[in-house]
């Protein structure tokens, strides 16, 4: 039993009678008698195929490329299940191939997608429905083609047998006692059954047409059939070999060429079974059909050279497509816009790929294999590219939570001076913090700048409100300078000191004034102030002590005033305590001094003591001016 591979090859071969070699070996044979046949050594078409079948319906002509994946599924399944497996083959790989291209396309770019997203390849899970429906489809397309072949074997075997009785009737056509007419009969209906019974075994074939041309020939020569009742038949079968030369000669009008080519091997098949023309007429008809058939093997041979040269210009440019592949797989890119920009230029010259069409068929799977290489090398790249980036993104995710924490704590604050200083600090750790993946980053960032909008929309919401308040105390302050100027001294002391601290006390309740006028304001008061106290007649402990009180007071109208008071205060307590260890230490020294011997000496040690002491009393006074404020 022959294999399927063998089977289909052996079927090709007997259908081709095409070129003028076997033409010639086939029907240019001489003619041994008046019966001789002209028919060659090689079998009759199959035409047993599309009798069994039930399908007769036309095949049609349909292009895939603009469908999408279910409409190529819904085409494929009709044609299966409504054209017999023999007559699909091209139609069904044409739709199956253009099939899978869509959907390697689909699943490519949805693999890409997933791992773009810093997801590991191995976890990635793609499913078409439509791609079940196609191995289901392509599962009964072969099938079918199984059973096709091998009922295909049985076939041929059964149709030997039933030619090899043939032959024996024919051979026993002979010895029947018959008229002649009921004998020729009999031979044309042997005949007609002969031509009918199909497609036999390769082995077999030049055997079987030797050994049935050679009973056919004897059987006319044997029963000498008449002349007239020959022509008859001679004619007939000129005229139908005339037709076959004019179907042969409209073939080379025909653009397809490997149609073309196929029909012609049918007419081939159909010329070796017509049997006997008239002598005459024999060579000059062959002739006429050989040149026709040169014609279309001319023209077949020059268009299997074209594409087989078309082909290697193609293979050509696939192998250019994978130098530009292979080329950009071997760089190293560290930012997302270098592997965004080679990505798009793979996918065009991967589109590039598809659109250069087919190599010849011995380098087909080596120059994909090298070409699929480079691709996954530079996906492969990219993936972990971008589980690396995935990590630092999670780092700098976590780094961004803390400060959006941290904002969050401080959004509600009224201590508008430092933590507008915090913040800011905060927004520089921001900026330093590197990028998170872009899913979050919106969501992220909406909550940093949320707290940090909270807090700055009521910091302006408030110095909105004291500019105003700030103008007002300017104008407030002005006056009381505009006092001072114009002011005069009451003639009792205690009454003038009382209305200068009046005033003092008054500067100081009326709170901040604009920024730009403060420090000028500030020193014309104080020079004011001090002018007048000045002009008093006080002991130099109470003018020091109301010129310190001044200075305290100007405290309030800065920033950290509580600060700047207390850092007074802790320098206040300091020289006092240094002052009076001073005092203890001079005393002590005193002591060590006689009133005769030391007399001027210790004069200069007791001024040192007074001095010390004053200096004790007038850090004290300041300091009661401090704790009277707090």
């Amino acid at each position: 039993m022959e294999s399927k591979d063998q089977s289909l090859k052996n079927e090709e071969e007997q259908s081709k009678a095409s070129s003028s070699e076997n033409v010639k070996e086939n029907f240019e044979t001489k003619e041994t008698s008046a019966e001789q046949t002209e028919e060659g050594t090689e079998e009759t078409t199959e035409n047993e195929d599309s009798k069994d079948s039930p399908k007769e319906k036309e095949l049609p002509k349909i292009d895939f490329s603009e469908m999408s994946k279910d409409d190529i599924v819904v085409q494929l399944n009709q044609i299966v299940n409504t054209f017999h497996v023999k007559d699909i083959k091209e139609l069904f790989e044409s739709g199956f191939m253009a099939y899978m291209n869509l959907y390697t396309k689909d699943y490519n770019e949805a693999k890409d997608k997933f791992i773009a997203t810093g997801e590991k390849e191995e976890d990635f899970s793609y499913r078409d429905p439509s791609k079940e429906q196609m191995d289901l489809i392509e599962k009964t397309y072969k099938t079918n083609k199984h059973q096709y072949y091998k009922d295909s074997e049985n076939r041929k075997e059964q149709n030997l047998k039933a030619k090899y009785e043939v032959i024996e009737q024919i051979k026993e056509l002979i010895n029947k006692d018959e008229s002649i007419n009921d004998t020729f009969t009999l031979f044309k209906e042997l005949q007609k059954r002969w031509h009918e019974i199909g497609m036999v075994p390769q082995t077999n074939l030049k055997d079987l047409w030797d050994n049935y041309h050679h009973h056919v020939e004897n059987f006319y020569d044997y029963i000498k059939i008449n002349r007239e009742l020959r022509d008859l038949d001679l004619k007939k079968n000129m005229q139908l070999k005339i037709s076959l030369c004019e179907k042969a000669e409209k073939l080379s009008e025909t653009e397809n060429i490997p149609e073309a080519s196929r029909e012609l091997q049918k007419y081939h098949e159909n010329w070796r079974e017509i049997g006997p023309v008239p002598k005459d007429e024999k060579e000059i008809l062959w002739t006429r059909f050989k040149k026709a058939t040169e014609i279309i093997n001319k023209k077949n041979h020059e268009f299997y050279t074209l594409l087989k040269e078309e082909q290697q210009a193609h293979l050509k440019a696939k192998e250019e497509l994978c130098d530009k592949a292979e080329k950009i797989s071997s760089e190293k890119y560290d930012s997302h816009k270098k592997w965004n920009a080679c990505t798009e230029q793979i996918l065009e010259i991967q589109k590039m790929w598809k659109e250069s069409g087919p190599a010849p068929k011995k380098d087909r799977n080596k120059v994909f294999k090298r070409f699929r290489a480079a691709c996954d090398l530079f996906f492969e790249k990219k993936k972990e590219f971008y589980f690396e980036i995935k990590n630092e993104q999670e780092k700098n995710l976590k780094i961004k939570e803390q400060l959006c924490e941290k904002a969050e704590q401080l959004k509600d604050s009224t201590d508008w001076k430092s933590t507008t200083d915090k913040l800011i600090s905060l927004q520089k750790d921001w900026k330093k913090s590197g990028p998170v993946a872009r899913k979050v980053s919106d969501k992220i960032w909406g909550r940093f700048r949320a707290a940090c909008d909270a807090f700055f929309d009521a910091k302006d919401a408030h110095f909105a409100d004291a500019d105003k308040q700030y103008e007002g105390n300017l104008q407030l302050k002005l006056d009381i300078i505009k006092e001072l100027e114009n002011f005069e001294a009451s003639e009792k002391e205690d009454e003038t000191i009382e209305r200068l601290s009046n005033l003092q006390n008054k500067w100081v309740e009326i709170g901040f004034v604009p920024l730009a006028s403060k420090n000028e304001i500030n020193e014309k008061f104080q020079n004011l102030l001090n002018n007048e106290f000045d002009k008093l007649e006080l002991d130099t402990l109470s003018l020091n002590v109301q010129r310190f009180k001044a200075k305290i007071d100007s405290y309030f109208h800065g920033e950290k005033s509580e600060r700047k008071i207390l850092h007074e205060r802790e320098k206040l307590v300091s020289k006092i305590k240094t002052a009076e260890q001073e005092t203890a230490t001079l005393e002590n020294n005193m002591g060590f001094l006689s009133g005769s011997k030391g007399s001027g000496l210790l004069k200069d040690l007791q001024d040192k003591v007074d001095k010390s002491k004053e200096s004790v009393k007038l850090l004290k006074a300041k300091l009661k001016v401090i704790d009277n404020l707090l």
